[in-house]
């Protein structure tokens, strides 16, 4: 991970641990538009969208994969009927968005990306780096 996106991911991190403190468990995909203002829906590949779902419904079993030099927590978790989020890295701020409206709005758009305005409309929470 290169220093960019470990930032992102800190700041995403934090709202995590806070959003925690009032909910069960989350799950959450970042998503980063390079200094663009708009994100292609199709960003979101088919399996994360499938898996964040799968969290907020019926649920989701993750065996997380052996190797490296990092202290796993453990081998295996699931989740069900929580909420799942996108994370989108724009310019100035990370929008969070339910996936559920992830993929409504993905649905009835005339766009094939979603933009830094339509982001904040949309957005269950804002992390501003204003």
């Amino acid at each position: 991970m290169n220093k960019q996106e470990a930032t992102q991911h800190k700041a995403v991190a934090a709202w995590m641990r806070n959003f925690l403190k009032k909910h069960h468990s989350v799950a959450v995909e970042v998503k980063h538009t390079r200094g663009k203002n708009s994100l292609p829906f199709s960003a979101l590949e088919v399996h994360q969208r499938d898996a964040l779902m799968a969290v907020h419904g019926t649920g989701l079993v993750f065996k997380i994969p052996d190797g490296g030099y990092q202290k796993l927590p453990f081998d295996l978790f699931g989740m069900a009927r929580s909420l799942s989020f996108v994370a989108v890295r724009y310019p100035k701020f990370i929008a969070i968005i339910d996936i559920q409206r992830w993929v409504l709005e993905e649905m009835k758009s005339e766009r094939k990306s979603l933009t830094d305005a339509r982001a904040i409309e949309i957005a269950t929470d804002v992390i501003d780096f204003g």
